[in-house]
Formats: C-alpha cells, sequence, structure tokens
C-alpha cells in the first residue's frame, strides 16, 4: 500500500528514502513552473542545496543536472 509522495531531487537523500519508505512513490527530481533542464546547486550543508543560481554563490560543492522531463517515472512505483 503507498503510504505517499516524495520528492526529493538530492541524490544522497533520494537513497535514503528508498530504504527508509520503500512503500511510497519516491520521486528524485525537482519541480519548476518551466519545463527546462534544472541546475542543482549541492553544498556541503544539505540545507542550502537549491535550483536557484544566485543562492549558489560562493559555497559551491558539486555540480548535478537534473532533467525536469521525468514522466516516465512520474506515475510508476520503483519495484
Amino acid at each position: 500500500m503507498i503510504e505517499g509522495i516524495n520528492i526529493e531531487p538530492n541524490p544522497d537523500q533520494f537513497e535514503r528514502f528508498n530504504k527508509l519508505m520503500p512503500e511510497d512513490i519516491n520521486l528524485n527530481l525537482g519541480i519548476s513552473d518551466k519545463k527546462d533542464r534544472l541546475t542543482y546547486y549541492k553544498f556541503n550543508a544539505p540545507a542550502l542545496n537549491t535550483f536557484d543560481k544566485k543562492h549558489f554563490g560562493i559555497f559551491f560543492y558539486v555540480l548535478i543536472r537534473i532533467s525536469e522531463n521525468a514522466d516516465d517515472k512520474c506515475c510508476s512505483k520503483k519495484e
């Protein structure tokens, strides 16, 4: 039985969702009001992670590109 839907753009955190909440639908993506590729800025302190380039600043850690076009993942539960 599905308990909920979790949306997590951070690949590291996403793996935890899969392990701790396997009954949920877990989506490794970001949400935007535009259909476009988003750049996900990842920092040493995960609370600072963002898709907003303004907040990227000098704290750059690693850059991950995530495609917003995730229609094929959206409605199917990973077994």
